[in-house]
């Protein structure tokens, strides 16, 4: 928990200090709100309340494995908001996150997992620094390949939805996304 409220403030100065750059962090404009709970429900998709440790759960085929996504944390802190999530390998004899949640093919990062405002029709993207190489305020990625039962955890700083918001979606890249997880 130390640790998290360090990595927290760190990056809070950092991204203070350097900017949000449009596009490349922050938020923008959604064209259409995404589909609601009902395409969720039978995608196996479930949500708990905020103080456990798991908040909305998915599972995801990919690459002839079965995954399970869990949200374990969606927390607002000041400004910014914090996301973190496990993948677990359910299925297959094994998998490989490399740039599936990137932006583009040689993005090993999970800079492409987004925040959907559907009540104000925003997406916010995870926060990036400024400059020709903006860094992004989150995990990085690569090619390690998980066997089955093995799990992975990862994290990505946003611009905080505004306090009436209670809840968001949330897209994983190629993942596809997960609905209605609260946000605390």
């Amino acid at each position: 928990m130390k640790q998290h409220m360090f990595a927290v403030a760190f990056l809070a100065t950092a991204l203070t200090g350097c900017g949000l750059t449009q596009g490349g962090g922050g938020e923008e404009k959604v064209a259409a709100p995404p589909k609601t709970a009902s395409a969720s429900a039978s995608a196996g998709q479930t949500a708990a309340p905020q103080g456990e440790n798991v908040i909305a759960t998915r599972r995801v085929n990919d690459d002839q494995a079965v995954l399970k996504v869990e949200v374990t944390e969606l927390r607002r802190e000041g400004k910014m908001a914090t996301l973190s999530w496990t993948l677990t390998v359910e299925k297959g004899e094994h998998w490989s996150v490399g740039t599936k949640m990137g932006r583009h093919n040689t993005d090993y990062t999970v800079s492409n997992v987004s925040l959907i405002d559907v009540q104000n029709a925003k997406r916010y993207r995870a926060a990036m620094s400024q400059g020709p190489e903006g860094t992004c305020a989150c995990t990085e990625t690569d090619a390690t390949t998980v066997e089955t039962g093995g799990k992975l955890s990862f994290q990505a700083t946003y611009a905080a939805p505004p306090p009436e918001v209670g809840k968001v979606n949330i897209t994983l890249g190629e993942l596809g996304g997960l609905t209605d997880v609260p946000i605390s």
